[in-house]
């Protein structure tokens, strides 16, 4: 057979193999492997020998390479009755032979798949014996798994997904070039159902896939996601998914265990709200429940509805609540919303030029996360409209806030700083004064969160650590609370990481985000912050494994996985 879709010098005599053909391929260094005959890459070239061979493509590791005939068996039961003579199968192995199992039932022929028909249409009368399948070399840690000619094949072919890839070589196209962008043909329901259930074993007895496999643990059935929920890679990591557990409901009405015995006389001071996130919620009801009047505000006019009902005042625009209020909180999700709510339309800005109030009666007060230019750049604005302005950003998470524990760090205006007392003491267990200086007190959170997000970070790699070294989890929590590590943080974010309970308290993504704050700031300064900078890759990592709004802790399964 002259086939245009296998190479071989014209003096040699090929074996019967055509395009689709399913077959048995060995490599030097590997077991035979199940794979099927398909059209050649034009960027993988064949060896220069003098010998027949087809170009090749392998099921479970979906890579492509040229084998001689001479080591190329058609598909048949005999062959997958050989491969349980090999003392170990890796996991990538036996997804291989799940695939060209499956590939087999969905034609659904009912002779030998990887037969077809001669040229003259007949067929041998007996079929001619399997080759003996060679004696699988011992396991070593160093053993990869079949894949293309190193120099030529591309990485993307390498990475392609078993979706993608084990349908590809079924529709033969008119040429190389026209085969990438022909259309995939999905795979039958019976594989995707053994698949999945392959790997759920897999992850229940705690097997690992070949470490050279070009699937390296990784599955084409969903998107990496930001976290703004848009697709950012093709693959994900092919694990056990822990889905984003419920945020507890906030009972606005119940006044937290610490007010109490705070007592506090409320300032006469209006005061507004801007944000009702998992921190601004908890901060807007210990507010309420300390005697506070108080206008909010959020992107989400929803979220407003449950503290209209607690005594709260709803505003249409940012604009609108800093005409009303005397006092006026901001606290979003990151420095670019904040410039947003003052610079856009109807925003704050806006509010202080309309409003004609006498200069310096307005003040305004950022409690988010930012770089010091940013709340630099917001002071100046609200200054330049007659407004007063401080920064004080949180430490805390949304259980502190609720608990009215957050820990506040103030810097700008003196007086303003003093006018929010009552506020600060209805919600915060601390507040600090640290000077005049815009930026002071952005920076001075962007340090204390090194520490704090760098911390969880060494504790998901301590508590992997114990894992897997089979140690107990249980006596490693309980070394922690009775030890020198033994503070609350400590053991919720322990308890959190073995059990796998990754509640949202202080978002993954807000972690993250700080990092990246004090990765700038030691730029900024030339300051050598490398254990920060190496946290960041793990909460990124983290991120992309879908886990951006589930608790800090889930960074742990960037450790793990």
């Amino acid at each position: 057979m002259n086939s245009p879709f296998f190479y071989q010098d014209s003096r040699m005599v090929s074996k019967d193999l055509e395009v689709d053909n399913l077959v048995w391929a060995k490599m030097k260094g590997f077991p035979m492997w199940p794979g099927k005959i398909s059209e050649p890459n034009d960027k993988v070239k064949p060896p220069n020998l003098k010998k027949p061979q087809h170009f090749v493509y392998f099921f479970g590791t979906h890579d492509f390479a040229w084998i001689l005939d001479e080591n190329i068996s058609h598909h048949s039961k005999e062959m997958l009755e050989n491969t349980k003579t090999y003392k170990k199968k890796s996991a990538t192995l036996q997804l291989a032979i799940e695939e060209i199992k499956a590939e087999e039932k969905r034609r659904g022929e009912g002779k030998d798949a990887s037969r077809d028909a001669s040229s003259s249409g007949e067929r041998e009368s007996t079929p001619p014996p399997s080759p003996k399948v060679p004696a699988p070399e011992k396991p070593s840690a160093k053993k990869r798994t079949p894949k293309a000619a190193p120099k030529k094949t591309p990485a993307k072919k390498r990475r392609r997904s078993s979706e993608a890839a084990a349908a590809a070589p079924d529709a033969p196209a008119e040429s190389p070039k026209k085969a990438k962008t022909s259309e995939k043909e999905p795979l039958s329901s019976d594989f995707e159902d053994t698949t999945a259930k392959n790997l759920r074993h897999e992850e229940e007895e705690g097997e690992s896939q070949d470490s050279a496999s070009p699937r390296n643990g990784y599955s084409s059935k969903t998107p990496f996601l930001n976290d703004h929920g848009s697709s950012h890679s093709a693959r994900i990591v092919n694990r056990i998914k822990y889905p984003l557990p419920p945020t507890p409901a906030l009972d606005i009405a119940a006044p937290s265990a610490t007010l109490p015995g705070k007592d506090i006389v409320p300032t006469d001071k209006r005061i507004g709200f801007l944000g009702l996130g998992m921190i601004g919620r908890g901060f807007v009801k210990n507010l309420l429940n300390s005697g506070h009047k108080v206008t909010v505000w959020n992107r989400s006019a929803d979220k407003c509805q449950d503290f209209v009902e607690a005594g709260a005042t709803q505003a249409c625009t940012p604009g609108d609540v800093v005409v009303e209020c005397d006092i006026t909180f901001c606290c979003v999700s990151d420095a670019a919303a904040a410039k947003e709510l003052v610079f856009g339309n109807c925003g704050v800005l806006r509010g202080l030029a309309d409003c004609g109030s006498v200069r310096g009666s307005k003040g305004y007060v950022v409690m988010t996360s930012m770089d010091p230019v940013t709340s630099q750049e917001i002071a100046e604005a609200i200054s330049d409209r007659g407004g007063r302005y401080l920064e004080t950003p949180l430490l805390g998470s949304r259980e502190a806030a609720e608990r009215g524990e957050l820990f506040v760090l103030g810097a700008g205006d003196h007086e303003l700083f003093k006018e929010c007392a009552t506020c600060f003491y209805a919600t915060s267990s601390n507040a600090w004064w640290l000077g005049c200086e815009v930026g002071t007190g952005t920076k001075m959170k962007i340090v204390l969160s090194a520490l704090h997000s760098g911390t969880v970070a060494l504790m998901a790699e301590a508590v992997s650590l114990v894992e897997a070294n089979r140690l107990s989890t249980a006596n490693f929590l309980d070394v922690l609370r009775k030890g020198p590590f033994g503070h609350d943080f400590f053991m919720e974010k322990g308890r959190a990481m073995v059990d796998n309970e990754y509640v949202p308290n202080t978002a993954l993504k807000h972690a993250q985000s700080d990092l990246n704050l004090v990765v700038d700031l030691g730029h900024a300064t030339h300051q050598p912050i490398a254990v920060c900078a190496m946290a960041n890759e793990l909460y990124k990592r983290a991120k992309l494994m879908t886990y951006a709004d589930h608790d800090m802790a889930a960074v742990r399964l960037a450790t793990k996985f």
